[in-house]
C-alpha cells in the first residue's frame, strides 16, 4: 500500500493548514503574554542628587536610563529619549549637536526641539520637584 492511497491530496493540506493554524495561534498567544511581562508599567521617582547636577552643569548633561538630565541655573531640565514620532529611543548624536531617531531619522536638536520630521513636536520634558536632598522627577517605569 502506498502514500496515496491512505491520504488524499486534499486531506493532506487541510491538515498541514489546520496545524498551521493551530501553532501561529499558539506562538501569537505566546508572543503577546511575552510582551505583556516584558513591558514594564507604572512610575518610579528618579532622584536628582547634588552630585548628579554637578555632574549635568560640568559635562552639559547626564543620561540616566531613558532620560537626559541638563542643568540650568541649578535647576534640572529632564528631558525623555523617545522619539514623538513612533517612540523610538533617540541617540545623542554630537557632529549635529542634538538627538537622532534611528528609526524613521527625526532629528532634534539639544534642547529636544524638532529640526527634521517626521516629528512634529518635541521631545518630551520631565517636571522635577525640589526636596531636602535635591530634585526628584516622576518617570516612567520603561525610561528607567
Amino acid at each position: 500500500m502506498n502514500w496515496h492511497s491512505r491520504m488524499s491530496r486534499r486531506r493532506f493540506f487541510e491538515d498541514v493548514w489546520g496545524w498551521a493554524a493551530i501553532g501561529a495561534t499558539g506562538a501569537a498567544l505566546l508572543g503577546f503574554a511575552g510582551i505583556l511581562r516584558l513591558v514594564p508599567t507604572g512610575s518610579r521617582d528618579l532622584s536628582l542628587t547634588p552630585a548628579i547636577m554637578d555632574r549635568a552643569a560640568l559635562e552639559g548633561g547626564v543620561q540616566i536610563g531613558g532620560v537626559l538630565v541638563r542643568s540650568l541655573d541649578g535647576a534640572p531640565i529632564v528631558i525623555r529619549l523617545r522619539c514623538t514620532h513612533l517612540g523610538c529611543r533617540v541617540n545623542w548624536d554630537a557632529v549635529r549637536d542634538g538627538f537622532t531617531c534611528p528609526c524613521h531619522g527625526s532629528r532634534y536638536d539639544h534642547d529636544g526641539n524638532v529640526a527634521a520630521g517626521p516629528a512634529t513636536r518635541p521631545l518630551s520634558r520631565i517636571p522635577a520637584r525640589q526636596v531636602a536632598t535635591g530634585w526628584v522627577a516622576t518617570i516612567e517605569a520603561n525610561d528607567a
